[in-house]
């Protein structure tokens, strides 16, 4: 259990996607583990090589719920990813 996750949603179709926006996903994964931070993905991508990309750099990925399709869904799903990761002593910790 830690203390922080980091969590995300990723979404590549397009050409234009994979050859943009994953490398700043990778990059976001490389500085976040640089940090000691675990850090969760839940990937929807068509391409299975994008979710191997993620775990190459630190990140553990999961595929987004079939059942439940889009971008809230895949958002509500690492964060329920993630918080069942954390470690929460008390709410009073929190003020």
């Amino acid at each position: 259990m830690a203390d922080i996750v980091v969590v995300t949603a990723t979404f590549y179709k397009e050409k234009s996607d994979i050859e943009v926006r994953l490398p700043l996903a990778l990059e976001t994964v490389r500085a976040v583990r640089a940090q000691g931070l675990p850090i969760i993905v839940v990937d929807s991508s068509p391409d299975p090589g994008v979710g191997v990309l993620l775990r190459n750099v630190g990140a553990e990925v999961l595929q987004q719920d079939e059942d439940a399709p889009g971008f809230g869904n895949a958002v509500r799903q690492t964060i329920a990813a993630g918080a069942s990761r954390v470690t929460v002593d008390s709410p009073s910790r929190w003020l």
